[in-house]
């Protein structure tokens, strides 16, 4: 048995042997067994949030403020960070704006599991 390319796989080599009462011998036969991780990492995302403009008309969206996944976990793999892209739309008045944030977590083997939620960014 040897380590797999990812937490959790492995690659068994398995030699099969058979040897009949008179001691005749078949030709060794070789299987090899290759387990994978294939099931997602889980996390919690935030829950959707309002934030403000600053008088200059900013605004702070950053994982500090607006809040960070949680409950990260996976089977095999530890460690792990979700990560997350933005998408920006106007929102309903002059200044605000909808941001989807997508959260994305993905284990050692490339297994992922994602969410969004939407940070509304008003003007008041």
């Amino acid at each position: 048995m040897t380590n797999g390319q990812c937490a959790g796989s492995k690659i068994i080599t398995r030699t099969w042997t058979l040897v009949d009462a008179c001691g005749n011998a078949a030709a060794p036969q070789t299987q090899t067994i290759t387990v994978t991780d294939n099931i997602a990492p889980t996390f919690t995302a935030p829950a959707n949030t309002e934030i403000f403009t600053t008088a200059d008309c900013t605004f702070d969206a950053s994982v500090a403020l607006t809040g960070d996944v949680t409950n990260e976990a996976d089977n095999c793999s530890s460690d792990l960070q979700a990560t997350f892209t933005d998408s920006v739309a106007n929102g309903q008045c002059a200044g605000s704006k909808i941001i989807t944030r997508t959260w994305t977590l993905v284990d050692a083997c490339g297994n992922a599991a994602g969410s969004s939620n939407s940070n509304d960014h008003g003007n008041r």
